[in-house]
């Protein structure tokens, strides 16, 4: 069955794509934002390219479609709309920094983060673009181990969610600060944090982003040397979720990840080696930058096992982190 055709008109393509959008169907939107974006720019009329752009960028977001997201993003923010609002152009500098940061290019990813704050005081009204940024340029800086820089930003965005927004927005900004909690040793704090956050995100808004939040809730718990009820019951609720949905490749290794940590954790080294073994040997990209943290983990996996193969595991994960870092 054919999907159904996008119209050629901007208000027949704007009333398909908020239908796609309501119907949470990530395909449909990228159809309808691209001939939406193009339909847009032959009109002469940027500033509703620019809304396609940012509809388009979302949705492959949503897949883990990075480098193309990065293609947008980039051409959002030298568009004509954000040249002449510098709102805008923050917005796609958050963009273009979840799409490098999501590629583990940390270095721009936090710079374009920066960016994206310098144009937002804390005079603007754009609050919410500010949490983002704001989340974006820590979560950058944690990944490539920059913690105490990431902490240092964490009085702004927890001041900065208290002034109110609505509970995805908070509860992404609460998460945020949960993990880099965890990280600086604040274990009391991180759960607290990570406590509002579960309490403000619903998966009746968004299973992903629901199964995202308590999969990395998880992890975090487990890198800081917690392994408790409330860390197997965030990783329950991240498999049941993906019993329900349609996770991503990278969110199906990211959680296989996690549970391997858990056998790390309870010394249950044979569930967490075959988690690993089943899941990893489907991936389609075995080279993608999201495998680093699994072939660290699986090295430390077998490394307890006594395996000689957990060698091969360490050396793969260094040349991937490499291959990262040369693209950045």
């Amino acid at each position: 069955m054919h999907p159904p055709p996008v119209p050629g008109d901007l208000r027949g393509i704007e009333a398909f794509l908020r239908r796609a959008q309501r119907e949470g169907d990530p395909d449909a939107v990228i159809r309808a934002a691209r001939q939406g974006a193009e339909t847009a720019r032959e009109a002469n009329n940027a500033a509703l390219e620019w809304q396609f752009d940012q509809a388009l960028a979302d949705a492959l977001h949503a897949l883990d479609s990075y480098p193309e997201m990065l293609e947008v993003a980039q051409r959002m923010t030298t568009s004509t709309a954000s040249a002449a609002d510098g709102a805008l152009r923050a917005k796609s500098l958050v963009l273009e920094s979840i799409a490098l940061r999501c590629q583990g290019r940390f270095v721009p990813a936090s710079d374009r983060a920066r960016q994206a704050l310098e144009l937002l005081d804390s005079a603007s009204k754009q609050a919410e673009t500010r949490a983002q940024a704001f989340q974006s340029l820590i979560a950058a800086l944690v990944e490539s181990g920059r913690i105490q820089e990431a902490w240092d930003q964490q009085a702004d965005l927890a001041l900065l969610l208290s002034s109110g927004f609505d509970g995805q927005t908070a509860g992404k900004g609460f998460w945020t600060l949960g993990n880099l909690a965890f990280l600086v040793g604040e274990i009391d704090r991180g759960l607290d944090y990570h406590a509002r956050a579960s309490s403000l995100l619903s998966p009746a808004n968004d299973i992903q982003l629901w199964a995202r939040f308590n999969r990395a809730s998880a992890d975090l718990q487990l890198q800081a040397g917690v392994a408790i009820e409330q860390t197997r019951d965030c990783i329950d609720r991240a498999v049941l979720a993906h019993e329900v949905m349609s996770p991503t490749e990278m969110d199906r290794v990211a959680l296989a990840v996690t549970r391997a940590r858990w056998g790390l954790a309870v010394n249950d080294l044979a569930e967490a080696d075959e988690v690993l073994g089943t899941e990893l040997a489907e991936v389609s990209d075995p080279a993608a930058a999201y495998m680093v943290p699994a072939y660290r983990v699986w090295g430390a996996v077998l490394e307890g096992l006594d395996d000689p193969a957990a060698a091969r595991k360490f050396a793969e994960a260094d040349r991937l982190e490499a291959l990262a870092d040369g693209e950045g």
